[in-house]
């Protein structure tokens, strides 16, 4: 989300400085906060663009994270990284998933959908490069322990 706003250039921000995020519209350009107690009338669950609506914390928290790793892929597509830069972010994304509550089993499909746009934008460049040549590829950018967990989710063999 924090990409989103700075490629949109509503906010600014320092990498590698805590707290720098600096917003860029005027306070006049803010919408206006309804009520008193603003913070009372934010709805406690807000419905999706696509009209669906989690069910529980476990479902949104899966849904966030598959919009994440949807997002990262996006942002790399336009602005590159070498494979040894993007992929350890990505591992942190879905590892960061998991730390806020994400279960094993939901983890793996997260990985899995990672897996899936990995070989989509692989095969875009080498359309002859096969899914298990992808995740080789994709692997061998991981260090020890992240590339275990991959294997483990039964993204591949050996």
């Amino acid at each position: 989300m924090i990409l989103t706003l700075e490629r949109r250039r509503l906010i600014t921000r320092t990498p590698g400085e805590a707290r720098s995020i600096r917003l860029n519209l005027s306070p006049e350009k803010l919408p206006p906060l309804q009520g008193a107690d603003a913070t009372t009338n934010i709805p406690a669950r807000v419905r999706q663009a696509d009209g669906h609506q989690p069910a529980d914390v476990p479902e949104a928290l899966a849904h966030l994270g598959k919009i994440r790793v949807d997002d990262l892929f996006s942002h790399n597509y336009r602005n590159p990284l070498d494979d040894s830069e993007f992929l350890p972010l990505l591992e942190v994304l879905i590892e960061s998933s998991a730390h806020a509550g994400l279960g094993s089993l939901r983890v793996k499909e997260l990985r899995r959908h990672a897996c899936e746009l990995y070989h989509r934008y692989c095969q875009e460049a080498q359309p002859e490069s096969t899914f298990e040549e992808n995740m080789e590829l994709m692997f061998s950018y991981l260090p020890g322990s992240p590339r275990t967990h991959w294997r483990r989710a039964g993204l591949q063999q050996g």
